[in-house]
């Protein structure tokens, strides 16, 4: 066999080997290039595919954030308008927009107290020390949180937790709201997405922990990626391709990554080299075939051509499969603007005709479409957006512009151009989105809408309601200051017990009318529930004596002293007692006390009302105690009454601690119980049955006051009341020479008015608190027209111990002083001015009565002005109003020319001042509308009000001097 090889090797000829030598030459160094670049495109390929994949989940992860972060948004906003009744789990029930991947909802308390789940209510949890608590919680802006994968306390699943703080109404810290993602779900999710059979899918923070990962392995969830590949990459761009081994598994990848716009975490693509090269290794085995055998190498040579386009087809088969199906429009423009990629997403978002679309467009054939069609605006005027787009529309770098089609569909255009000069695109549809938006800023003002206009129906009410009440508890002072019989003393008590709780009646129902029971501030004093009881009983004894009912109140034998708010229980036993009076036509109305339930530190009352009225119907006692509802309109019609009384009483009970509850028959009358437990109070019962000194007995020992008020009218009647207590003023007319005043010398007690010129009430009073040693300390009593317990709180937070409101009452002004002063002996005091309370008392008892009105002068204020001052003091405070009621006048037209705003609040509030001090009570009126529309400012207003008030003043200054006249 050697010899018949070498006869061949012999007959082949130098040119044939050489031939030969060449062809196989040719043959090896073609294969060896043409796998080289074989190999070099797979991995090119390989590189793009993960890039776009990348690309195409991050917008896809994008979409289910916001997704979930839409429903927080929309679970804050339902949450916000009623935290206290908020179920989560109905919520969640009514709610079709909550994400498919969300397997929990959950509402912590500002503790970290896992307080609901949309699951329903679970056992308390603590989760102060999740991280997704704390960074809300130490959080000084409102933002989206994506956690760590954590262990769910209440799922017991591995969950992403994305988070969104809660603010209660006054802007505090509330808790937060958790939107629970299972992160092995979403891990299955990207399992089912075709990356090869080595190819991973993860989803991973900016702080390296993983949130995602498929295919998913024990401890992947959580794991700190320290690779230096991925934090180099990471940290030098927002989205690339690198290849290294993973610290994972070890697999070798192709790894691209795209961080999610606008949040912290990467979705990262890996393709592994060994999936990618599989072809390239079988081609390889093919070549080596065709080299070997040279009779097949044009076959082969054009099998494995074929092979690669079916591979190349393959995979642009799965890119096209994963944009046909991703919620976005995806647009992939060439260098030279021809349209390389467009998912059908593109053409249903921007609504392009079929027509177009088959002639294989460019980038510029859409946009002139566009054009045409209106999409951008009028040709002229030209928007910023068409010119944008007639330039080009597409700016380098990334940009993201919104605009509105014709059709109002809203649509996100985003775009990121590549280094090659090509460009990605992706179209959104934010319609839903920006409807939300909408609605929730819609629903924001039309709050903020309701809030003031309730704010300025409660202001209206108060001051209508008030000025007749200031009347009749005037009228009732002056009668306790003459002499009468004990009846008559005891029905004028009466009337003035009546008429100051039906004075705090009206406060608390207008704090229900504002929808803030829970803001009404209950007392901790000690009182004898039976002694409440029989004043209670006291105030409907006539009404019940003149309808000839049967009336008694059952006392029990034994008592004791609690602590709680007795005004408050006196409220609701008053309440009770006059339904029954008045729902009794014939029978009987008793109150029972029965004996008190007594235990080591607390004791519970039980407090029966019970008629013999018309009764109630059995299945009507549901809703009795709501707001605003009467159980029959017949009985609204026979009786009256607005429906609110029960549900008042109810929520009072309920603020003790306390219940109500009813049994009643048809035509046989009803039973009221209301039972509280309170605690004991270590004051004895028999202090409380001493009856304290009236005022006229009580003598203290005179103060030194500064009184800084800038109208002339208030302060003489300020001046006039202390003086006759026997107390120093000194007067100043503005903030600024307060706090001088304070500063040099010793005052016991500073009455400062709120609305003075130069400088404040409010900021004096923080002027003098910020003086050291006991300057600072001295006792401040703000004066105010408002009596708002807003009000009061700023008032008290400026650093004032309490607040007076105007017109000034003497007995409240009497009171203050009261709690300053020491007693001083009965012989130190100087024989009280009975003559000018003779005078006083002629002048009212005849005092003629006017023409101007009610609307003009209300006559009972002045008539306490002269009991409270005497006839000559009120005279020189009535002299020196008329005197001065010009010069007001002058300067709010002056200031109302000039526009200056703040001097026409000013001046208008003082005026409102002075003439309440006088019961002028059409000027007071009129000058609150005109300082409420100075604030405003509503011009056109100022200038019909202003001129209301000239007529108002003319006539309320004819009808004081008419009573002066009269009364003289």
């Amino acid at each position: 066999m050697n010899a018949r090889i070498a006869r061949v090797i012999r007959s082949v000829s130098r040119g044939d080997a050489l031939l030969a030598l060449g062809a196989l030459a040719i043959i090896w160094c073609a294969a060896v290039i043409h796998l080289t670049q074989e190999r070099q495109l797979f991995l090119h390929a390989a590189r793009d595919n993960a890039r776009n994949l990348s690309q195409a989940f991050s917008e896809h992860i994008l979409g289910e954030i916001r997704s979930v972060d839409q429903t927080l948004l929309l679970l804050r906003r339902d949450w916000s308008r009623d935290p206290d009744s908020f179920q989560l789990a109905d919520w969640a029930a009514a709610t079709q927009s909550i994400d498919e991947l969300a397997i929990q909802l959950s509402l912590v308390g500002p503790t970290g107290t896992l307080l609901q789940t949309n699951v329903g209510r679970t056992a308390p949890i603590d989760l102060s020390d999740r991280e997704h608590f704390k960074v809300q919680r130490d959080a000084s802006t409102d933002a989206l949180f994506i956690s760590q994968p954590v262990l769910g306390r209440a799922s017991g699943k591995w969950t992403i937790q994305f988070t969104r703080r809660l603010l209660d109404r006054s802007g505090a810290f509330a808790g937060v709201v958790v939107g629970s993602i299972d992160a092995l779900q979403l891990s299955r999710f990207y399992e089912s997405i075709r990356v090869g059979r080595h190819g991973a899918i993860a989803l991973v923070g900016l702080d390296g922990v993983v949130r995602a990962r498929a295919p998913l392995a024990d401890g992947v969830l959580g794991h700190q990626m320290a690779g230096a590949s991925f934090i180099a990459a990471v940290a030098a761009a927002d989205d690339g391709v690198y290849t290294a081994g993973s610290e994972l598994d070890g697999t070798r990848r192709i790894v691209a990554f795209q961080r999610v716009t606008g949040l912290p975490v990467v979705v990262l693509v890996g393709l592994s080299e060994a999936d990618v090269l599989r072809p390239f290794l079988q081609d390889l085995l093919s070549y080596l075939v065709v080299c070997f055998a040279l009779s097949a190498a044009v076959l082969c040579a054009l099998a494995v051509s074929a092979h690669h386009r079916r591979r190349h087809r393959a995979a642009k088969d799965a890119l096209d499969a994963t944009l046909n199906n991703v919620a976005q429009g995806v647009l992939m423009i060439g260098p030279d603007r021809s349209i390389k990629v467009m998912n059908p997403k593109v053409a249903e978002l921007l609504g392009l005709p079929p027509e177009l679309l088959a002639g294989n467009p460019t980038f510029d054939d859409l946009t002139a479409w566009q054009i045409e069609a209106g999409e951008f605006g009028p040709a002229t005027p030209k928007s910023a957006l068409r010119e944008f787009i007639e330039a080009g529309g597409i700016a380098l770098g990334e940009n993201v512009y919104e605009r509105e089609r014709p059709n109002g569909r809203h649509i996100e255009i985003r775009t990121r151009v590549l280094p090659d000069g090509s460009a990605v695109r992706t179209y959104t549809d934010v319609t839903q989105f920006r409807q939300s938006e909408r609605a929730l800023a819609e629903a924001r003002d039309a709050a903020e809408q309701a809030s003031e206009a309730r704010a300025r129906f409660l202001a209206v009410v108060s001051h209508e309601i008030r000025t007749p009440m200031n009347g009749v508890i005037g009228l009732a002072e002056l009668l306790q200051r003459t002499e009468m019989t004990d009846e008559q003393k005891r029905w004028v008590d009466t009337l003035r017990a009546s008429a100051d709780h039906l004075l705090r009646l009206i406060d608390d129902i207008l704090e229900f009318t504002r929808l803030n029971v829970d803001g009404i501030e209950f007392e901790r004093v000690p009182f004898d529930p039976v002694a409440i009881a029989r004043e209670a009983f006291l105030c409907i004894e006539a009404h019940a004596a003149k309808k000839g009912l049967a009336h008694a109140i059952i006392e029990p034998e034994t008592s004791c002293v609690v602590e709680g708010d007795p005004a408050r229980l006196r409220q609701v036993l008053i309440n009770l007692l006059g339904n029954a009076v008045k729902f009794t036509q014939d029978g009987s109305v008793r109150l029972l006390v029965l004996p008190p339930e007594i235990g080591e530190h607390e004791a519970t009352w039980h407090f029966l009302v019970q008629d013999t009225g018309i009764g109630i119907a059995a299945d009507a006692l549901p809703r009795l105690f709501h707001e605003f509802t009467q159980v029959d309109g017949s009985i609204a019609r026979r009786f009256g009454g607005s429906g609110l009384g029960l549900a008042i009483s109810k929520r009072l009970v309920e603020r003790m601690g306390g219940t109500i509850t009813i049994s009643s028959e048809i035509a046989r009358g009803s039973v009221f119980e209301v039972s509280v437990t309170l605690p004991l109070s270590a004051v004895p019962l028999t202090a409380l049955e001493e009856a304290p000194a009236l005022p006229s007995e009580r003598q203290f020992c005179a103060l030194s006051v500064l009184l800084a008020e800038d109208d002339s009218i208030n302060a003489m009647v300020a001046i006039a009341m202390l003086e006759r207590m026997g107390h120093r003023v000194a007067w100043v007319e503005d903030g600024a020479a307060a706090v001088e005043a304070a500063t040099t010398a010793h005052f016991d007690l500073i009455l400062m008015d709120m609305m003075m010129p130069v400088m404040d009430g409010l900021t004096a009073t923080r002027a003098i608190r910020a003086l050291p040693g006991e300057r600072g300390q001295v006792s401040i009593y703000a004066f105010t027209a408002n009596a708002f317990k807003e009000d009061g709180e700023r008032y008290r937070k400026a650093g004032a111990d309490g607040y007076l409101t105007k017109p000034i009452r003497f007995d409240a002004l009497l009171a203050v002083t009261e709690r300053l002063a020491t007693p001083r002996p009965v012989d130190a005091v100087p024989e009280p001015p009975a003559q000018r309370a003779g005078v006083m008392l002629a002048g009212v008892m005849h005092a003629a009565p006017t023409h101007a009105g009610p609307m003009h002068f209300d006559e009972p204020v002045m008539a306490a002005l002269i009991a409270n001052l005497g006839m000559e003091t009120a005279g020189r405070i009535r002299d020196r109003f008329l005197r001065d009621l010009p010069q007001h006048l002058s300067r709010i037209r002056t200031a109302a020319s000039k526009r200056d705003w703040a001097a026409l609040t000013r001046e208008a509030h003082s005026l409102k001042g002075a003439a309440a001090s006088l019961g002028l009570r059409s000027i007071v009126e009129t000058a609150a509308t005109l300082e409420q529309q100075s604030a405003g400012p509503d011009i056109p207003g100022c200038a019909e009000t202003i001129d209301a008030l000239d007529r108002c003043a003319t006539a309320g200054a004819a009808a004081l001097r008419a009573f002066e006249m009269a009364a003289a």
